[in-house]
């Protein structure tokens, strides 16, 4: 038996305003990365956008594992949960840069991976909450 004290779990209310901080950083982490890829050193649209999204996504799932799911972190190991998140975060990044890719034919690069986080927020905290930060069948709440 663990005898690590599992935080008592926040409302989904909270859980939700979590998230939405954590996206916030992701966001910037985001954009920073595909700026500086993009506009700074030229890169191609979807190489620079795939990286900025992975350094996001990793640095999402460290903040989310350790503060948003926080009663959840130990129902699975932290491997298999990163494992699952970058799995799931492909799905993800392929949301992404086909809304990047789509909406760059007629507006800004910059402000098109700016819309792609509302599509990508919805897959985000959806696919956290359900798959890899769900609560094993049988655990206390």
């Amino acid at each position: 038996m663990n005898d690590e004290h599992v935080p008592d779990a926040p409302s989904e209310f909270s859980r939700l305003r979590r998230f939405t901080a954590v996206g916030l950083v992701n966001t910037a982490v985001d954009l920073a990365v595909f700026s500086l890829l993009r506009i700074g050193l030229a890169w191609p649209l979807l190489l620079a956008n795939s990286i900025a999204f992975s350094c996001a996504m990793t640095c999402g799932f460290l903040l989310n594992r350790h503060w948003t799911f926080v009663d959840r972190r130990h129902h699975r190991a932290p491997a298999r949960q990163y494992v699952m998140f970058l799995a799931l975060a492909f799905g993800g990044l392929t949301l992404s840069n086909s809304v990047v890719w789509w909406l760059s034919h007629s507006i800004p690069d910059i402000v098109s991976k700016l819309v792609s986080f509302v599509f990508i927020f919805v897959w985000n905290y959806s696919t956290s909450r359900l798959v890899v930060f769900r609560r094993r069948v049988g655990a206390e709440v």
